[in-house]
């Protein structure tokens, strides 16, 4: 008979993808292939190995996504089991890091729900008796998916933030669940959980407009943190969804490896603009980035012509696709020119389809570049392939001379 692993593997994921994820033992960053079934996370050193190198199970998980710009390294999530496992990952792009975080929340809601239904209980009711003994208990009420705080989708600057709530939504329902008798206990509370780290603000300079003193005054980390804002138009978010034993991780997440600079989540707000590369290049690497985001690489004349996960990247007003280690974007790999290159689809028999591996024979394509080297490339689905030609495409004919 199957095993439960082997009917687990069987199944097809809900969402797959490369993932940059810290070693438990290293502590070093390393790409691997994550796939995401209803009930676990797991990670995979290559592309097609047959058994992952780790799961996590998300019964009873928590997440925690920070704001950008709040962690020396941008694009983070960290989960946390039921049992104490943590796991720590980077996406190579915001809207890759918001579909994964809404992907595995809904397999934590979902295996939520199955276990209350498997033990009878209900969803929350309102107490007028006694309130709930904690902020960890008041958190995991306000994100009760029936009678929890209202969160929606805003936009920022023309950003996009889901799941967000305003202030003054949050300080009805502390009113409306007893958790406060009136709006100004409501504020004290929901300060003390934005002092805590329960809450991010998603617009600090509108907590510069509405703090007490106003646009004048002076706005410190600090205060930012403390002064909750009873307002329909400044927005917050949670800084973890199901928080569990995860809120304990927030006092001692600076708890890191001294000799890496690669710090765990909610470190010092230090040094958290994008910098250009520490040294000469071609082309305007610091320039803003059009298109980024994981391919398999292989250079056909090079000794090892093994295939390696990269994150590439598209800049405006450079006419190179420039790579990288996953999380070592400070650290260029490497870059290819693409003025007068050549750029074309593979179907699963060019180039000797039959020594390529399997999981890597689909969606390949390849750039010859104006000196005739020539890298095949792998994407990830055939979405990713066609937007990544698109986007080449059009690198090269905005710098190829006609």
């Amino acid at each position: 008979m199957m095993s439960e692993a082997a009917k687990s593997e069987a199944k097809k994921p809900i969402k797959e993808g490369f993932l940059v994820k810290k070693g438990h033992v290293r502590r070093n960053w390393r790409t691997r292939w994550f796939t995401l079934m209803d009930d676990t996370l797991h990670y995979y050193k290559n592309r097609g190995d047959p058994m992952p190198a780790g799961s996590i199970d998300l019964a009873g998980a928590s997440l925690i996504v920070p704001n950008s710009g709040t962690t020396k390294k941008s694009f983070l999530m960290q989960l946390s089991s039921l049992c104490g496992k943590e796991l720590l990952v980077q996406a190579p792009d915001q809207a890759t890091l918001t579909d994964w975080a809404d992907s595995i929340e809904k397999v934590i809601s979902e295996q939520a729900k199955q276990s209350l239904q498997a033990s009878g209980a209900g969803s929350m009711r309102r107490n007028t008796a006694s309130p709930p003994a904690s902020q960890k208990d008041i958190l995991q009420a306000m994100q009760d998916r029936d009678a929890g705080v209202k969160v929606q989708d805003v936009t920022l600057k023309t950003i996009q933030i889901k799941k967000c709530f305003s202030g003054e939504a949050a300080i009805d329902w502390l009113i409306a669940w007893y958790f406060a008798k009136d709006r100004n206990e409501a504020v004290s509370l929901a300060g003390e959980m934005l002092l805590e780290g329960h809450f991010q603000c998603v617009d600090h300079e509108l907590i510069q407009q509405h703090c007490v003193g106003g646009p004048q005054r002076k706005i410190t980390p600090t205060i930012m943190c403390r002064e909750f804002i009873d307002s329909s138009f400044v927005y917050y978010k949670f800084s973890a969804f199901n928080p569990g034993q995860m809120l304990d991780l927030l006092d001692s997440s600076d708890e890191s490896d001294s000799s890496s600079d690669d710090n765990d989540l909610l470190t010092t707000a230090a040094n958290t603009q994008d910098s250009p590369w520490p040294f000469a290049t071609p082309g305007d690497p610091a320039g803003p980035v059009i298109k980024q985001g994981f391919l398999m690489k292989k250079r056909l004349k090079h000794v090892k012509q093994d295939w390696k996960a990269r994150k590439f990247i598209i800049r405006e007003n450079s006419p190179y696709l420039y790579y990288c280690k996953g999380s070592k974007e400070s650290k260029l790999s490497g870059s290819i020119p693409l003025k007068d290159c050549t750029v074309a689809e593979m179907d699963d028999k060019s180039d000797a389809a039959s020594s390529v591996k399997q999981h890597i024979k689909r969606n390949r394509f390849s750039l010859t570049t104006s000196s005739g080297e020539r890298v095949v490339m792998a994407a990830p689905t055939a979405e990713d392939r066609l937007s990544w030609l698109q986007t080449i495409r059009k690198v090269i004919k905005e710098f190829t001379s006609p």
